[in-house]
């Protein structure tokens, strides 16, 4: 079931892990994780139980907010994202964990505006008008597109927030999905040494005026906090070999033999499934203790790999060319880093981002240039990242999107053999 169905109805289904039963009966107590993040899928005010990630339990001792606003169980709507503390058998904190916050601008149909950002809620704004204030939650996917799965009214808070990758970044200012943040006079919150860098996934708290934020507070995310945590949310990059996934377009994750897989498989990894992952901290770096295939699938995207020598001019990285992205989430291996790599043989993989029409890397490392390639992106005048194939073989592919496997002559291909 899409996760938007989620949003709009209420406890229509639990999803079934961690053995939480199907129905709202908590007298069949659940051992809950020490930390979950994931939409809330029912609420009962009679039985103060909420059901997250497929757990239902007791909510009435937990503490509830959002942003040090004390908030109620009957602030909670199925739907929206929540950061909830456990300690056995029931919820001691819940943290209300939209991506904006904010007053509604405008309103057409399904379409609406909040700090300046154009979405839409394919479950509909029934109930909402222009000056509501509201809380939104959203999952960003694998082609770069952003779902709205939630927008639940709430009273007036104080101050917005936006959430996303930090783009555009300067010495006062950055974007967040094409909103200008005014940060000169914010405070920093970086639990752990974070930098406030190109491609980081941060929360921006301030006031909306003149069509930009002036941001009080800039919270930037901290990979530890996801030890020992269980995340739900949508697959967005699975590199070749099944090794490292990210999800949600935020968070990367290590998967090795130790990983257990529940109703799937590793091969199964792809983008757009929607899973639910217990994360632990090992070897300086997130892996995935277990992983759960939940029904339902977000938007693909398309996935790149090519190889060739790197160009790098400046921070910009480019090969035949092409111009490719790197963020904070771009793994550079074999020693490589953006001051070392240009002139180098390597391979990239990552993702193709349609909103933008950018290629943003996902892994680096060195590879040995030999005779064949594989290579996988649009077919463009016979060529394929810029490799022309000589014996006209990728001619009536023109326009398409393939994986290819070419012979490799140094400078051009031939014998090029499509993967279905």
């Amino acid at each position: 079931m899409k996760k938007t169905l989620v949003a709009s109805s209420v406890a229509l289904f639990l999803i079934g892990c961690g053995g939480s039963s199907s129905d709202s009966d908590n007298s069949n107590p659940v051992n809950l994780p020490a930390k979950l993040s994931g939409q809330v899928q029912s609420v009962s005010d009679s039985q103060q139980t909420i059901s997250v990630n497929g757990y239902t339990a007791s909510a009435e001792q937990a503490v509830i907010g959002y942003q040090g606003e004390t908030l109620g169980l009957s602030d909670i709507a199925p739907g929206m994202r929540i950061k909830a503390s456990s300690q056995g058998e029931a919820f001691s904190s819940i943290e209300l964990d939209p991506s904006i916050t904010g007053e509604i601008s405008h309103i057409n149909g399904n379409d609406f505006t909040i700090n300046n950002m154009k979405l839409t809620f394919a479950a509909g704004l029934e109930g909402l008008s222009v000056g509501d204030w509201v809380m939104v939650t959203t999952y960003h996917h694998a082609d770069g597109s952003v779902e709205v799965t939630s927008v639940q009214k709430v009273p007036e808070i104080t101050f917005v927030e936006l959430e996303g990758k930090v783009t555009d970044l300067t010495s006062t200012h950055f974007k967040i999905s094409n909103v200008l943040i005014d940060y000169s006079n914010a405070v920093i919150d970086a639990d752990n040494g974070e930098v406030l860098e190109e491609g980081v996934w941060v929360e921006a708290f301030g006031q909306f005026t003149n069509g930009q934020l002036k941001a009080e507070k800039v919270e930037i995310e901290d990979e530890g906090d996801y030890h020992e945590a269980e995340i739900e949310g949508v697959i967005t990059w699975v590199n070749n070999t099944f090794t490292r996934v990210e999800l949600n377009g935020r968070i990367q994750f290590d998967v090795d033999e130790k990983t257990e897989f529940d109703d799937g498989k590793r091969e199964d990894l792809a983008s757009g499934r929607w899973v639910e992952v217990e994360l632990i901290e090992r070897n300086n770096g997130l892996y995935a203790d277990e992983i759960e295939f939940e029904d339902g699938q977000g938007a693909t995207g398309k996935e790149f790999e090519v190889e060739g020598y790197a160009s790098v001019v400046g921070s910009e990285l480019s090969i035949n060319g092409i111009i490719i992205g790197t963020d904070t989430n771009t793994e550079f291996d074999d020693g490589l880093t953006l001051d070392n790599m240009h002139g180098v043989w390597v391979e990239v993989e990552g993702n193709y981002l349609q909103a933008d029409h950018r290629f943003i890397a996902k892994e680096i490392e060195r590879e040995e240039k030999d005779d064949e390639l594989e290579l996988e992106g649009p077919v463009s005048d016979n060529s394929l990242w810029g490799y022309r194939a000589s014996d006209n073989s990728l001619t009536s592919y023109n326009g398409q999107w393939v994986e290819a496997d070419c012979d490799f002559d140094g400078s051009t291909i031939y014998n090029c053999e499509i993967d279905d």
